[in-house]
């Protein structure tokens, strides 16, 4: 499969107000099984749904979508012929031709993969939802921006699975968790980490900020009060400035992640899950 030089990003669509009853309402059903199961907070951080749902109806797959896509949502992905997970972002949802763009692979081997066979299946975490797609006829394409990326036709069915562990955590401002970032022209950046998960790391910087997409930036370091640092090697996904400028919100992911890392992480994601149920719990008295 040969990549497409002239291929262009395609538009994010129109067909705005797209609402979502089904996944509205096994959220709310779990919301309220979260509820009744809350007494203890470590064990119910442990414990999940299995309530499944299959959505087939077009309309309904691009407004999930959609939200998947707005909140950059890190895709963990697996490909034929590999038992290894990879690591992408939705960053298209062309609704006229019907069709998606998904960020290259952070792995020469996955995208080797992908090339060969022409499929993938892709997986997050959503407001709580373990959502999951298969993608066929995946075309690996170069965008505007040089880079190169992956066109399939939009899902003909999207799953998700109602989960309450196991994905994106906010991370509460009183925590103080800091994140450090040293990139290659010698400023230091530093930001307050809004949420983590065991693929990225999101984070607020003051002022307006710009790093190129893909910029890989070793040895950064998250930063809670009075405790080592964890040091990560990351990779940048996206940068947003509000319309004042005053604040950015950057995305990033891990990449090259040594196991004492990944083990300082699972222990510090568990623990802000924990936090997090905790807190819930006790604000509903």
């Amino acid at each position: 499969m040969s990549i497409d030089q002239s291929f262009p990003r395609g538009d994010v669509g129109t067909s705005p107000g797209l609402a979502l009853p089904r996944l509205a309402v096994i959220i709310g059903r779990t919301h309220t099984h979260q509820r009744r199961r809350m007494a203890d907070p470590q064990a119910s951080a442990a414990r999940y749904e299995s309530k499944s749902e299959r959505i087939t109806r077009a309309p309904q797959i691009i407004a999930l979508l959609r939200r998947i896509r707005d909140s950059h949502s890190l895709l963990n992905v697996t490909v034929p012929g590999s038992n290894q997970s990879f690591s992408s972002l939705l960053l298209d949802i062309d609704t006229d031709r019907r069709f998606i763009t998904l960020d290259e692979l952070n792995s020469q081997r996955g995208h080797a993969l992908v090339v060969e066979n022409g499929r993938l299946r892709a997986r997050c975490h959503h407001e709580g939802v373990e959502i999951s797609f298969a993608c066929e006829d995946v075309k690996a394409v170069r965008g505007s921006d040089g880079l190169v990326c992956y066109r399939a036709p939009l899902p003909t069915a999207v799953n998700y699975l109602q989960r309450r562990a196991d994905y994106r955590v906010r991370v509460a401002m009183d925590m103080k968790m800091q994140l450090f970032l040293d990139p290659p022209d010698g400023r230091t950046i530093e930001g307050r980490v809004d949420d983590i998960s065991m693929g990225g790391i999101g984070a607020l910087v003051e002022g307006r900020i710009e790093l190129r997409r893909g910029l890989q930036i070793p040895e950064c370091r998250i930063q809670l009060p009075e405790q080592k640092p964890i040091l990560v090697d990351l990779e940048v996904r996206f940068t947003r400035s509000n319309e004042k400028g005053t604040q950015t919100r950057i995305g990033t992911r891990f990449v090259n992640l040594e196991p004492q890392a990944r083990g300082e992480l699972r222990k510090l994601v568990t623990r802000l899950e924990r936090e997090m149920l905790r807190r819930k719990a006790k604000a509903r008295g």
